[in-house]
């Protein structure tokens, strides 16, 4: 990372370097997206590990390495679930190390005893111990992201007893809301500050020198005490107007949000991409792709969701969704299956599939619509939900697109360069066919610029800005 800060540094691009190997290292993983998003080039980030499980992963093992300074390794992470604390997200890993036995044996009589019995070394070789983690606060609504709320200190505990006691204890207490009545406490100072002068008259009778200055400060305290009591009453009782307002507003936000769950029911049932509706481009990635239209099975092959790493293919894609009769994908999928994607499905909606839901043989859980691109049986990059997916789909399009655009360019090019070259043809050869004097000369102009100067007698044309000969 210090040869891609440097090449940034001198201006240079970093495109082209493939940081999937840096990425696919738990020590390098988490780094290296901080870095990249320092410099606002998250988007280079591997696709495979730009999500917030991945980067969660690395920095609980950076962590636990710097914690036992790299005497201990974790070994078999494994994701089991997240947790939301205070609304930020706090990723729970189950990992194994080496058993450490100057940590785990520090009783003197004990260790004497293993090591004149030669059982440490059996306890050293064949021991693993099995941890807790917890790596967080993450943002809850942005995947990938960096820690937003870091931990006090390193969230890792034995798995020894309750799963869910040892994960309450690691994660963070959670906040309890603080419920203040401001108009109650006001009301009691006030009424605090009406009885201070009454225990300063009981005490002014030890101190008749000051007594006249104490009534007089007395006098000054009790029009604003009852100017204050009467702001409160105010507040308490507030003017009809007041209340005709608030409710008419209240009125209107009712009916603005019940004209948008409508508007957003509508256009769901339509199955019209929402946020699509600002594209405004002439290509076939408008509002026609966005329409639900059928697609039929002789076009796009089925397969069960164990099925999904064993395909013939070295690279192809699956699309992991409830299918029914027309969807939103349909229309970008026939466009992508007649540019050669080679495109499998799996119907998330049959009984057989409901296992890609929880743990299932294959290793690979979704909570909902999935787009995956598997490379020699394993995936390369998977996306979550519905506007992703089309977004995604709809990148692929452009792409088709613009390889279309370039070679309809390119043939029109060749198209015009053979005219030109089928005019000057025409030209030379209508004045070869012509009868002039031996010695005349002609000069012809193309649209290339390029002057030639013609021998009738020889047929030789010569290119007047340059040395060479070129015969017709």
């Amino acid at each position: 990372m210090f040869l891609i800060e440097n090449y940034l540094k001198k201006g240079m691009d970093i495109s082209d370097i493939k940081l999937n190997t840096i990425a696919k290292d738990n020590l390098s993983r988490y780094p290296l997206y901080s870095f990249l998003k320092f410099y606002n080039l998250e988007r280079l980030m591997p696709k495979k590990y730009a999500n917030n499980i991945a980067l969660s992963e690395s920095d609980l093992f950076i962590n636990y390495c710097i914690n036992y300074k790299y005497t201990s390794i974790p070994e078999n992470m494994t994701f089991v679930e997240y947790r939301l604390v205070n609304d930020y997200k706090y990723y729970i890993y189950k990992f194994e190390t080496e058993f450490n036995y100057d940590e785990e044996i520090q009783d003197v009589a004990t260790d004497y005893i293993l090591k004149n019995t030669e059982i440490d070394k059996t306890i050293k070789e064949n021991n693993k111990v099995t941890y807790i983690g917890i790596s967080g606060g993450f943002n809850k609504d942005i995947d990938p992201s960096l820690i937003e709320l870091n931990l006090s200190e390193l969230a890792v505990k034995k798995y020894i007893g309750d799963f869910n006691t040892i994960v309450e204890e690691l994660l963070p207490k959670k906040e309890k809301p603080i419920a203040i009545d401001v108009l109650k406490e006001k009301i009691e100072k006030v009424n605090s500050d009406k009885d201070k002068p009454k225990e300063k008259k009981e005490f002014f009778l030890f101190k008749k020198k000051d007594k006249t200055q104490k009534i007089k400060k007395e006098k000054v305290k009790k029009p604003k005490i009852e100017e204050k009591i009467e702001e409160f009453d105010e507040e308490k009782e507030p003017s009809l107007l007041r209340r005709i307002f608030s409710f008419n507003t209240l009125l209107i936000l009712i009916c603005l949000c019940f004209g948008g769950c409508v508007f957003v029911l509508i256009t769901y049932l339509k199955g019209m991409d929402i946020l699509d509706m600002k594209n405004t481009s002439n290509d076939y990635t408008n509002l026609k792709v966005i329409k639900s239209i059928p697609l039929s099975d002789d076009r796009i092959t089925e397969i069960n969701y164990d099925a999904i790493w064993n395909q013939e293919q070295g690279e192809y894609y699956v699309l992991l969704y409830n299918k029914k009769g027309k969807s939103v994908y349909h229309g970008y999928l026939k466009t992508l299956l007649n540019n050669d994607y080679k495109i499998y499905y799996v119907n998330t909606n049959k009984e057989e599939n409901k296992a890609i839901f929880g743990p299932n043989p294959t290793g690979f859980i979704i909570e909902k619509d999935t787009w995956l691109k598997v490379n020699d049986k394993e995936y390369e990059f998977y996306v979550v939900g519905k506007t992703n997916i089309l977004k995604e789909l709809r990148e692929y399009i452009d792409v088709i697109n613009k390889r279309v655009e370039e070679e309809e360019k390119k043939k029109q090019e060749d198209e015009k360069v053979n005219k030109s070259t089928e005019d000057i043809d025409k030209k030379i050869n209508k004045l070869f066919n012509s009868k002039r004097d031996a010695k005349k000369l002609a000069m012809v102009t193309c649209k290339k610029k390029v002057v030639k100067k013609i021998d009738f007698y020889s047929k030789k044309v010569y290119n007047l800005n340059i040395d060479f000969e070129k015969e017709e």
